[in-house]
């Protein structure tokens, strides 16, 4: 997926890890790469901030200006995101990545 800013910035190859598999509930075909720590990540994730979450209520707080993580509303979202994971079918490593507990998911 080239970048018009920047021509020569390319995603890293696949590797002897990736597989075909298929979006959840279709037949169209797609290229999965697993990622382990130490390998080279994807443009789209390059100084991304780990670890910093945020939840706003947008139409009390429309400039975002209070964060409701650790709220009782972090816990209803949490659960709505895993109901539309387990919904979709998505593989079993997205939670992780997000940070869901797996046995939960």
């Amino acid at each position: 997926m080239p970048v018009p800013y920047y021509p020569g910035l390319r995603l890293p190859n696949p590797d002897a890890r990736a597989y075909i598999d298929f979006m959840p509930g279709s037949s169209v075909p797609v290229l999965r790469q697993p990622f382990e720590p130490g390998d080279m990540l994807p443009f789209w994730s390059m100084d991304a901030s780990l670890d910093d979450h945020y939840l706003f209520d947008l139409q009390e707080d429309p400039h975002e200006e209070h964060n409701l993580i650790g709220s009782k509303l972090e816990h209803q979202m949490i659960a709505l995101l895993e109901d539309a994971l387990r919904d979709l079918n998505a593989p079993a490593e997205q939670a992780a990545r997000l940070g869901l507990p797996s046995a939960s998911y």
